[in-house]
This record gives C-alpha cells, structure tokens and sequence, in this order.
C-alpha cells in the first residue's frame, strides 16, 4: 500500500464490490467518491457499520504487515476514550475489508447542522480532539490523515478519531499532486490538512514514520475550520504558497476567530517549523483556563467518558431489535449526580429556593431531583457553560429509551439545566425534544411534557429572529392534537394529560402574547424583514401577510378560543377542573367582549353538574372573572347563579359561595343596596350547624360592613344581626362576631328538619315557603324588622299543625331541640325548604351511577340478602374425643344405618406437603378448620325432601376442586318423605395419605355454617371466601394466640428487683444442660418467655421451662420432639405469637408441630401438623413466619439460593425470589415490622435488598471482609427500624451495623481488635461488577497471604435488647449480647461503651479489658475491646504466686462456667429474671444470669 503500489493499483470506483464475502451484513449504500479506499455503509444485525474496501492490484501484493498493524492498532485504541478505529479486518483474494462503527455524522457535517454548535461546545470538541491525540501518541500511534471527515461526532458531542491511516505514505512528491488526490483528497474538496514538511521534491526511498508534530498540524487545521464554521485554511496550492512563505492564514482567515486564545492556539499549531509545535499534551497544560475552563479537566472529561461508554460495565448493548436501557442508565446517572454535577460547574446558589415547599399553583414546576435548589431569581445567561454539554447529553439519550420513568426524569432534568443556558438553547436545545414526548406512549410523560414545555417558554425573555414564529408555527399545532378526537369522535389522549393542558394554557397564552410582542420589536428595530427578499411572490404575499401584527394576534385569540371551547365543554370533570384557575388570565388576554362570549357562556352550566368539586372550583375563579366582566354582567348574570348555590346539597359548596363573596366585597365590587341584600341573606347561615359555613358567614359580614358608614352599621346591620347574637357587639368584625353568636342549631335538629321539609305536603310550618327559585330568601325581610319577626314567629308557633306536624316538632324536641333552636330554626325555614328540595330522590342518581360504571342494586329490583354465619365452638377437643371414640368403635369408617350415603376409600394425594397421620386417630388435629379444607376443596353435601322434591346444595369449589383430590359423594333420594341428611367428610388438602369417611348423623364437622339456603355456586364460593379470610384455619390449627411479652417493664434480676440502670448480665452460671449429644444450631425463645427450644444436629428440638430456672434449677428438657431419623434440625422458629414451632433438617424437610404446653408438670404435648419436603436436595438455611392480611407466611432461604415464601394455609408456594448465585449461599435474613422488604445475607458476605411488596431486588453491597454473615437483627435503639446489626461479613470478631436506606455501615463494635485508624467500612457495589469479578474478588480474599484458607472466626450468635428501665432521654439506649468461635459472651452497651464485659468465657489469669470510641469519619461510630495489659510479677515484689492447687482450682471452676467449644447461637430470657443462654457446637447449653 505504499507510494509506488498506490499509483499502479486500478481505480476503486472500476472495482465492482461483492458484499457476499461479508455473509451477515446487508449493502445499503455507498459513502463518498474516495479511489484509493471505496467506502459503503451495511446493515449489521445489531446495528449500521462502515466498510473501506481496498481493491487489490493484479499483481501480488503482500498486506500481512499491514494487517498486523491495524490489529495492534485496535488494540490500543480499545483504551482511548476518544478513538475509534476499526473492529474487524478481512482479507480475501481480491479485496481487503476493514469495518468499523457506523456513525451519523462527522465533524464536517456537524458544523452545518442546526442547531449550530455554540463556542462552548466547540472548545470541549477541541478540547476532546487533543485528549485523543494525547493518548495515542503517548502509546505509539500516529494517525496520519487528521481532517474533519474523519472525526466522528455523536449526538451527545462525544468526539473520535477515526479512520487511522498509517498505511498511507508518509511522505508525497510536490511536483505530482496526483499522489495527493489519491491518498488524502477523498472528499473532492480540494483541501489539504497535510503537514508541510510531508511534502518533498525527491521520492524518500525509506518510507519514515509519521511524527507527532504532523498530526498536530493537522488538528490545528481542523480546529480552525470548525471555530470558522467550515471556512477551510489550505487547499494544496495555499499550502505550498505557506511552506514557502508566500501566504499567512492569520491574516486571511484566522483574524475571523474572536477569541484570542483559539486564535493563538490554531497558530501554535500550525507553524511551518514542526520543531516549533508542542506536542498535545503540551498544548493542554499551556492552554488551561485560557482556552479551555479547569473543569473541562477536573470534572467533565472523566465523567463524561463513563457515561458515554456502553461497555464501561462490560455488559451487552442494545441493538436495532432490543433496546437494553443504556440510554435510561445514563439519564438516571445524570439524575442521581445532579447536585454533584452543578457544583463542580460551579452553579452555587446563594439563595435558594426550597424545592420541597408546597405551593397550589401548577407553576413553578416542582422538579423531583435529589438535592435540586431552585433558583431564587430568574439568571441573565449571557453565553452558555458546560451545563449545555449535560443538556445535549439528556437529549440525545432521550429518544433511544426504553422505559417511561427515564423520560420522565429527563424532562426534569431538562427544566433544571435549561435554568442555566441561554434563551436560545433553551428554544433550539429543550423544545424539539420536549415536543416530540407529546406523542408518547405514556400518559405520565405527556404530562411532564406540557408541563416542561409551559415553564420553558415561560423562563425565554429573549428570541432569535428564526424563532419568532414557533408558537403558531410548532408549539400550538403539535399540542392542538391532545384536545382532539379520532374518526371516531374518541379522545386520542387521556383525561390526565388534557387536565395538565388546561391548567397551562393561560401560561401558554401569555407566552405566545409575549413572542408575538418581540417579533413585532425586531421588525421595527429591522432585525426581522418583513419579507424574505429570496422567496418566491407566493411565499411574499405569506409574510407580508404574517408581518401585520393585528393579524397575527387575531390568529393566536381564534386558536386559544378553538382550545378553550374544547376544554370548557370536555365531559370529564376533571379536565373543566384543571382549566377553570386559567380563566381569570384568559379574560385578560381574550379582552371583556371575548371572554363573555367564550367563557362566561360555559362557566354558566357548570352550577347544573352533579360534580361538586366542579362547582367549588367555579367559585374559586368566578372572582377573579367578576373583576374583569364589571359590575353590571355581576350582579345581571353571576349573582344569580350564587343565590342558587346557596341552598346546594353539599355543604362545601355553600361556603365556597360564601368565601367567594367575601373575596368579591373585599374588592368592593357591589352597590350598597346589593350589598345589603347580601348581608341580609348570608346572615341566616351564622346559626348553621356547619363550622366552615358559619365562619364564611362571619368573614363576609365582617368584609362588608367596612364598606358602609357607622350610621348604615348602626341601623341596617345590628339590627338585622340581633336574633343571632347573645348581646350588643361594638363594631362588625370577625373576633366580636364569633364571640357573640348564639349556639347553633344542632347538627341531628337540622338533618331531621330537611328531611321534614323535603317529605311534608307544604302544610303547617312549610306552608308559606312557595316563593319562587330565583332571588334571595323569602324570610330575609323578617331581619330588618324585629317586631314583625316576633308577631309571625307567633303566628307560626300558634298556627294550625296537623299530626304530622306535631309529631316531627316532637322528634325534633327529642333530639334535643330547644325553645330558643326553634326560634333560630324560623330563620332557616326557607333555606331548608329549598335545600330540601334539591336534594336527590331516590332513583335520580341511576343515570350518572351507570356513567361512572356503578350500578346500585336498588336501581335493578335486587333486594340485598343477610347471610349470617354461625359462631365456630370454641371445645375442639370435645369433638376431637367423639370422633377418635367413635372410629375406635366403629372402625376407621362409621357405620351409617341409612343407605342414603355410600362410603369412600381411601384416597392418596401426590402433593408434597401433608398432614401427620399416624396409624391411630389419636394424631388427627383437633380444630375444626384443621379437618376441613380451604374453600378451594370444601365438599358439601346435604339432602333436604319435602313432598316429592328433594334439593342439593353444593359448593362451588366442592364440584370441581382445583386439586382434584376426589370427588363428592353422589347424593340419593331413597323415598319422598321428610328427610333431613347431612354429609361433610373430614378432608384437608395437606394429606398425603387422606382417611375420608363421613361424620355421624347431625355432627358438624367441618366447613362454615350458615343462613344461606341456596344452591348457587358462586355465592357459596363467595361464602366460603369470606369465611376462609375472617375464619382462616391457621389461627384454629397453630393454637391460641400468644400475647407476648412487652417491653415496657425492666428486665428483673435474679433477686427480683429491677436494676438500677441497664441490665446487665454479671455471669453467673444458673444452669448448664447437656442433654443434646450434637452441635446445637438454634435457640428460639417462647413469645411469653415462659420456655424455649434448642435444636441440634442429633435430630431433636427439646423445650425447656423456664420457670425450672428460678427456683429448684432442674436440668432435664421438659419434652423432646424427634423431627426425623438421620436428620441434623438446622433452622427453628415460631409460627407468630403462637405455641407452634417450625424446624427445618438437614434432609430438605419442614415440619410444623403444635405444643400443648401448660403451667402443670405434665410433659407437653407435640402434634405435628403439617409437614413439607424440598425436592432434588435443596435444604433450608433459615426460616421466619409472619402473619400479613389474610396470608400466613413462611419465609425460607434455602442452599439453591433462592427464598421461598410458602403458604401456611395451602402449604404452597406463594412466589420465590431467586437471589443471584455468585452473591453466595443464603445464611440469614431479617424481614421488616411492616413486612414491605427483606434483607438477605450470603455466605460471600453480601447483603441482598428486596421490596417483598413488589418482588424486586432492589440493590446489594457487599460487606469488606467477605466473609460468611451469620445473624441480621434490628438495631434495638437506633435507625428507626432502618439500621442492621450484621454478625460476620467484615473483620474477625466484628458487629457491624449497617443503614439500609443509604448502605452506609454507621456503627463497628470490635472484639479482640486493635485500634486501626486505617480501616474503613466503605462496602462495594456488587451490580457494578460481573459475576466473574464478583467471584474473583471472594476468592482472592478466602486465601491469606500465606496461601492457607482462612477459617471465619466472626461472630456467629447475637441478640439484641432494649431495657425500658434504661434512661430513655439518652440515645443508644439498648444492649448487645455476641458469641463467637472464642468462646466468649460479650455484653455490649450501646449506650455507654465502657460499661460493656465479657462475662463468659475469660481465662483465669486474664485480666477485663478496657473499651475505647473512636469516630474515624464523621457518620462511623467504632467501639474496640482492648485487652487487659498482664503487669510483670517480677517487677511487684510484693505480689506472691499462687499455688498449682489454686490454678488448677480455678481452671477448673473456669472451665464449668464458660463454654469448651465454638458457641453457635445465643438468646436473651426476660422471665422469670434476665438471663442469658448459649449454645455451643460440643451441644451444651450454658445459662447465665
């Protein structure tokens, strides 16, 4: 490929090109008119690629060295952000292919594109260019043909070189231009980026390395032609002109870069001496913070390459069929380092607006970014930042996602980054993106667009001349189509998204206002034409049309009234809602005649809609629309409409109305007569039993009253106020209003009032409320005259009643209607009356019922029916001792003297979980619920003849069982006579060898019982439902429930007196138990601490009374429960705040055993319930049991990493949540109170986070020492539930405590450690790293340096307390007890440190260590046991040595109280007296007190 071949080689464009040889891409076209290289663009599975042909020549020519070149090229350009060389080579007989990366665009077609680059952009272009050269010159490699075409640039302005051509000649004769256009002038433009000092006049005969200095040329080329907006410096004649001294681009062309620092970098670099040009890297330190801003260097480099790099995290990328999210990983990156992002650009914010605080209006839109602070004013950009590099960034990832929750923060993130840029970035950066999420999928990004859109042409104070028209032009025609409807007359968008539009579209309106004004300023300033002289006449006529402003302003009013029409009339209330706070703006912006015709006409109907919600919101607005129409349209057409809501049925409409005229009077808006009129009228309501109204009453005459004079006070207003007030008041206001009024009427008066008013045929007290239903009240002119009011007061309490009548006065006075409420209750007659009479009878609902898809019953001749269920017997065991007496009589079948039913055989269900079933009767349960099934498998069976008929009543789930265990039994009609049968066999889903016979005659049991008579299936599956959650069978069959133990009494000592402060545990050994002969795995303590349980790997779960502790300490278990032969029981637990446990074996299986357990001396009793087995020998490794709703649960991790939770009731599994396999084994989990997550910890010492509402691992980090993690409790004292303590997972005997909100380890208690000032606790991002690393990193750290596999000597028990006796005002109040493979029991107290021991386990000669706090960092707390120092015995004289008999003595007194072997599990006993118990692996079990 050197000179001499190149020019004998045949032309590439004569070369027909045969894409077969390339079997998995597909041609689409080709790519520029080079000869030496033909280049064509393909179509790739996962995407386009680019492939340069080279044609070979007819005679052999060897590329191998080549070849090798470019392979090593690849490799190290793999390394260089800012490279992209080629993928793959292939060489075939007749061609030689190199592919690479398709990308849209390059340096040359990106200077031409709009929107134009900004100069920020440009210099972190540059910026980028010499970055890329940096690299590549430090490790070797020269590009050789630097130019614009071969710069590639993304959408996001990330920049690469491309196309490295150090196959092409160093070196090309001057006096044959031939070999130029050949190799280098691929384009056609006849330019040249060729260093001078390549051109000779004799042919080299050594083909010489490309320098460094060449390629700087190069670039300095480059850099001016882009900050000269594609204005080339040399084509190969201006070249030569310059290497002889002819010619000087900065005089010519480089005087046109108005910055002087680019200028002077571009000349650097293109000095005719290369001697002269610094190298890249040079060119970056002399040019920083002159060319280029620091945080081009500090900052935004490094970021931007690992968010721009798909293949940081070595994860597949997506393609053109999937879409693997890259783009929402990066936008939720940019989300998360928001904060971080605006202060290393240096955006501080000196007052900042809280971005939390609520606020009712829609605008300024509350951007949910962590650690957002709103800016406080409007800024005055003046020129763009590195802020517009993160906007584009945003932009151009935001088409390419794949989830709608990513294009939701980028809108977010839009608005925040559009604060800091200028108003034309904000209109050619921010709108075209915004305007194309309108069309989303997704309702919610419709939302956040309109709103994005609004608030970014609220914040553009300043317009280019080419965007003056882009809101009649793009803006409004795109969001026109929300509003709008398809062929069919449906909406194309939801209620949600036009809600968002009317509630924007008076910003809208004031923002199109707005551009239209700055169009009109730039035409008479001349900076807008009024016609392009360049268009043809047709597209003149257009601008001088467009170009009168009257025009313009009518089109804009004709479209918003286009809107506001569809939106006033919208039949989702919701959407009319939204519109009505835009009103009082649009009535400025429409002007008085306009907005009468288009809004007021509207707003009139909307006091006629069932909506509530809809008329107080018209009340809301309809002040602000009365200050724009005047006073005569008020009180002609809006006072009306008010005096009508006054007596609507909901109460919360009367006092909007009321607070709306409040507000009306405070702006003065009615005459004195109207105003008058008003008070009299509102007046009557201060005795309304409602609060709210009463206090919109007192306000409004309060308002009022300031506009009249004293006189009118004196002689209208008290007067008309006297009946409502205890005595004479001052003046009118609030405070002496509400001090004086009378007691209201009550609230069930007034209720039994309107419902006489609305039943009563207008005779008696309603007969003279028949005025009609415009205008104020009839009884208003009773106010102003007292004497008057008192002669029809008497009038009507005289006056003739009829016996309906005196019976409703009757039961008004019986609910406490007093003489003087009866008065008051005169003032609201009218009032009631026509409340009364607006609200809804039956049956006037069914029509807008049926349109919101409700359907009353009432409405289709339904009559509700009353099922009631009969109360379940509380003696089981009763029953119990029937049915086992009588199958020992009978048989296992009982014997039915009737032939009506035919006994079943036994049948065997296949299911894995079953009920223990022993060969006697003896072991079936006892409950009720027990026998029968859930509803799913409920057969019933009864037979009820009367005449000649008889009736079978079946349940729904009993014809078809899901299960199919067996079928019901057929039901026989023998004679036609009055027969009663009932048949209901023993049945539970959880057999494996199923006993099913029927009960005796008239013996219940099983299945619920109630009034229902019917045969209809669905409502007997309804009812068996219903029973199942109020009735659930657990509750029955685990025992009774267990009130535990509280907390709120200090924990006792043995003396039975509280301590003085915490309780503390002084080792003394109470007991030792040693009738375990294996290692002892668990202790689980009673819900009432009144026994716990040990389980070992002999197979046994033993209980033992923890009443035997206190007095006459006896050392024998009170029961042994045997879980199976050859088994090792490895996990225990209770079923919640209940006598039954579950244990889980070494051999995959669960069993569930009930213990009777009582204060008598009488062993207790094991019943085993139910039992489980795991197939394909998956084995538990710890178990919970919680109680959520009407599901009773059992959480279980088993080996195959994965947790199960299985189903108490169906003894199925619920769902499984599988937990990564590299993490490691699953050795323990704590499920929160709430039950809403769960953390899993592995034995590669990582913590696994999961939301148990959703099913989704939500994160996991690992813990530094990765090791095994053996225990997860709750922090007694601290983090609200939120803090860990984690056993194991660090350093060798550490409790570390861990922040599962923000993953940040915040406490260390150490044991037999050294204080280590170096070591932290920062954990590692296990979803940042592969697998492989993952398991890499583990094993790495298995190995000491000695080669040896470490052995984990962490904590492996641990128990958590809090002593209520504790002073409660101190934080950290609660206790630690740890164990571990040393042997020792620690007491660590959280909240003073050095009154933590070890009181178990310490040598006869070895002193009690000491306790240190230290706080590396300020959110770590470090607690460190010190070992006591040994004093030297020669150095104390004084001091003898004891005797052998004295040592031997106490190592032996020693070794009886402290544990001989690893202590596995360790439990807090809080009754009768604190005490403590551990286990160990020698299987004994030591009690301290």
């Amino acid at each position: 490929m050197g000179q001499g071949y190149s020019t004998s080689a045949p032309s590439a464009g004569a070369f027909s090109v045969d894409t077969s040889e390339l079997h998995d891409v597909t041609y689409e076209r080709s790519m520029g008119t080079s000869r030496f290289m033909k280049s064509i663009r393909v179509r790739h599975k996962d995407g386009q690629l680019v492939v340069k042909i080279f044609a070979k020549p007819l005679e052999p020519l060897p590329l191998d060295e080549y070849r090798r070149e470019i392979q090593m090229e690849r490799d190290i350009v793999a390394d260089i952000p800012n490279a992209l060389t080629y993928s793959r080579v292939y060489e075939t007989d007749r061609a030689a292919y190199l592919i690479r990366q398709h990308l849209y665009s390059s340096l040359y077609d990106r200077i031409s594109t709009r929107p134009f680059l900004e100069d920020i952009e440009k210099r972190w272009i540059t910026y980028q260019l010499l970055c890329g050269l940096r690299d590549c010159h430090a490790k070797g490699l020269h590009h050789g043909d630097i130019k614009a075409e071969n710069i590639l640039v993304t959408t996001s302005n990330w920049a690469y070189l491309s196309d490295f051509a150090h196959f092409k000649p160093t070196y090309v004769p001057e006096d044959n231009p031939a070999d130029f256009s050949y190799f280098f002038d691929s384009s056609g433009r006849r330019t040249c980026y060729v260093a001078p000092e390549r051109f000779h006049s004799a042919p080299k005969i050594v083909q010489d390395k490309i320098t460094d200095a060449m390629d700087i040329f190069s670039l300095g080329c480059v850099i001016a032609e882009l900050f000269l907006e594609g204005t080339t410096l040399f084509n190969l004649s201006t070249l030569f002109k310059y290497k002889r001294g002819q010619y000087d681009p900065a005089l010519t062309h480089l005087i046109k870069i108005e910055d002087p620092q680019i200028r002077s970098l571009v000349t650097h670099m293109i000095n005719v001496d290369p001697t002269q040009r610094l190298s890249a890297n040079g060119y970056l330190r002399q040019w920083r913070q002159k060319a280029f801003p620091d945080y081009f260097y500090s900052f935004l480099h490094q970021y931007m390459n690992t968010v721009n790099d798909p293949t940081s995290g070595r994860s597949p990328m997506s393609s053109d069929h999937v879409n693997l999210g890259e783009c929402d990983k990066r936008i939720d990156r940019i989300y998360q380092d928001f904060d971080k992002i605006s202060f290393f650009l240096g955006h501080s914010t000196e007052n900042p607006v809280p971005n939390s605080e609520l606020h009712g209006e829609m605008f300024p839109v509350t951007l949910d970014i962590p650690n957002y602070q709103a800016q406080g004013q409007r800024l005055n950009i003046e020129a763009d930042d590195g802020t517009l590099m993160f906007l584009t960034l945003i932009t151009s990832s935001l088409r390419n996602t794949a989830r709608a929750r990513a294009r939701l923060r980028a809108c977010d993130l839009i608005l925040a980054f559009a604060e800091r840029v200028t108003d034309e970035s904000k209109v050619d950066r921010c709108l075209p993106y915004l305007i194309s999420l309108l069309k989303d999928a997704a309702e919610p990004v419709q939302v956040a667009a309109v709103k994005a859109i609004t608030q970014l042409m609220e914040q553009v104070r300043v317009v280019s001349p080419v965007n003056v028209s882009v809101f009649p032009d793009y803006i409004l025609p795109n969001l026109a189509g929300i509003t709008g409807n398809d062929f069919m007359g449906i909406k194309l968008h939801g209620s949600l998204a036009r809600a968002t539009l009317g509630s924007c579209m008076a910003s809208l309106a004031e923002s199109a206002s707005r551009f239209l004004d700055m169009a009109q300023a730039l035409r008479a300033d001349g900076s807008l034409p009024n016609v392009d002289p360049q268009a043809e006449l047709s597209v003149k006529m257009d601008g001088m049309h467009s170009s009168s402003f009257d025009m313009s302003k009518n089109d804009l009013i004709s479209y918003f009234e286009q809107q506001a029409t569809l939106l006033l009339t919208d039949g989702d209330s919701s959407v009319r809602r939204a519109f009505l706070p835009c009103v009082s703006r649009l009535c400025v912006f429409f002007g008085r005649s306009k907005a009468n015709d288009v809004l007021l006409s509207h707003l009139n109907t909307y006091l006629n809609d069932k909506d509530w919600r809809l008329k107080c919101a018209f009340f809301e607005t309809i002040v602000g629309m009365a200050t724009f129409v005047g006073s005569a349209n008020l009180e002609e057409f809006i006072l009306p409409l008010m005096m009508q809501a006054l007596t609507d049925p909901e109460e919360f409409v009367i006092a909007k109305v009321i607070k709306s005229l409040r507000r009306m009077a405070k702006l003065g808006l009615f005459q004195k007569s109207k105003t008058w009129e008003l008070m009299t009228t509102v007046s009557r309501f201060l005795v309304h039993p409602n609060p709210w109204i009463r206090e919109a009453a007192v306000s409004f005459l309060a308002t009022s009253s300031k506009w009249l004079t004293k006189a009118e006070v004196l002689t209208i207003v008290e007067p008309m106020l006297v009946p409502f007030l205890r005595g004479a008041i001052r003046d009118v206001s609030d405070v002496a209003l509400v001090n004086s009024l009378k007691r209201p009427i009550q609230r069930a008066v007034y209720d039994t009032a309107v419902t006489w008013a609305g039943g009563t045929n207008k005779t008696g007290f309603w007969a003279k409320n028949t005025n009609p239903r415009g205008g104020g009240f009839r009884d208003s002119a009773l106010l102003s005259n007292p004497q008057e009011w008192q002669m029809v007061l008497a009038e009507v309490q005289a006056g003739g009643r009829n016996e309906e009548d005196r019976g409703w006065i009757q039961k008004l006075r019986n609910f406490g209607m007093v003489e003087e409420e009866e008065k008051l209750l005169l003032f609201l007659r009218d009032y009631v009356y026509r409340t009364a009479q607006r609200r809804a009878k039956p049956g006037t609902e069914i029509m807008t019922s049926m349109l919101n898809n409700v359907v009353p019953l009432s409405s289709l001749d339904i009559t509700p029916q009353t099922i009631f269920f009969e109360e379940l017997s509380d003696d089981r065991h009763g029953l119990r001792q029937q049915l086992v007496g009588d199958g020992r009589k009978n048989g296992i079948l009982s014997q039915i003297s009737s032939g009506a039913v035919t006994p079943r055989t036994p049948q065997i269900d296949r299911h894995p979980a079953r009920l223990g079933i022993d060969n006697t009767l003896e072991r079936i349960p006892t409950s009720r619920s027990l026998q029968k099934a859930p509803s799913s498998l409920d057969e019933r069976l009864s037979i009820q003849s009367g005449g000649s008929s008889s009736h079978r009543a079946v349940s729904k789930d009993g014809i078809l069982p899901p299960f199919k265990t067996a079928k019901a039994a057929a039901s026989i009609g023998v004679e036609a006579q009055n027969a009663v049968g009932s048949f209901q066999p023993i049945h539970s889903p959880y057999s494996e060898r199923q006993l099913q016979f029927p009960a005796p005659l008239g013996l219940d049991t099983s299945g619920p019982t109630h009034s229902y008579a019917g045969g209809d299936p669905d409502v007997l599956g309804l009812l068996d439902n219903m029973f199942q959650d109020n009735y659930p069978s657990d509750i029955a069959e685990f025992g009774p429930m267990i009130v535990p133990a509280t907390r709120r009494q200090p924990i006792k000592r043995n003396t039975g007196r509280s301590t003085s402060g915490i309780w503390k545990p002084d080792g003394g050994l109470v007991a030792q138990l040693n009738e375990h002969t294996g290692a002892v795995n668990r202790i689980v303590v009673a819900p009432d601490h009144t026994f716990f349980l040990t389980a070992s790997d002999d197979g046994t779960v033993k209980v033992w009374d923890a009443k035997r502790l206190e007095k006459n300490v006896a050392t024998k278990a009170r029961g042994t429960y045997t879980h199976s032969n050859g088994a090792k029981v490895q996990c225990l637990c209770f079923v919640e705040n209940t006598y039954t446990f579950i244990s889980a074996a070494s051999n995959g299986s669960l069993n569930i055993v009930r213990i009777e357990y009582g204060g008598s001396r009488k062993a207790p009793k094991f019943t085993l319930l139910r039992e489980y087995m795991f197939e394909s020998g998956e084995v538990a490794t710890w178990i919970e049991h919680f109680r959520a709703d009407t599901t009773s649960i059992l959480m279980i991790a088993t080996n195959k990493a994965r947790v199960v939770a299985l189903n108490l009731r169906t003894m199925s599994e619920e769902y499984s949540l599988p937990n990564p396999v590299h993490h490691g084994t699953p050795t323990c989990f704590h499920i929160d109170r709430k039950h809403t997550w769960m953390l899993v910890g592995t034995s590669h010492g990582i913590l696994d986070l999961y939301d148990l509402r959703f099913r989704l691992r939500l994160r996991s980090w690992g813990l530094p020492g990765a090791t095994p993690i053996h225990r997860l409790l709750v922090h007694p004292s601290k983090g609200r539930g939120k803090w860990i303590c984690v056993a194991g997972g660090s350093g060798q005997g550490e409790i570390t405590v861990w922040d599962v909100d923000k993953c940040q380890c915040r406490e260390v208690y150490r044991a037999n450690g050294d204080l280590d000032p170096e070591k932290t606790y920062e954990p590692w991002r296990v979803d940042e790293e592969t697998p492989e690393a993952v398991l890499s990193r583990f094993a790495s750290q298995i190995l000491e340096p000695s080669g040896v596999i470490s052995i984990d000597r962490g904590v492996r028990g641990i128990a958590v307390g809090l002593d209520a006796h504790h002073d409660e005002t101190k934080s950290g109040a609660g206790f630690l007890i740890t164990s571990g493979a040393d042997r020792k029991l620690r007491f660590w107290d959280l909240g003073k440190v050095e009154a933590s021991a070890v009181f178990s386990g310490l040598d006869a000669e070895e002193g009690k260590p000491s306790y240190v706090f230290t706080q590396p960092v300020p959110n770590l707390a470090v607690t460190t046991e010190k070992a006591a120092v040994v004093k030297d015995s020669k150095k104390h004289k004084g001091a003898s040595r004891p005797s052998r008999s004295t040592v031997i003595s106490l190592q032996q007194q020693m070794m009886l109280r402290s544990h001989l072997d690893s202590i596995l599990d360790v439990a807090i006993l809080e009754l009768p007296y604190g005490m403590v118990i551990s286990t160990d692996r020698s299987g004994v079990v030591l009690v301290h007190q």
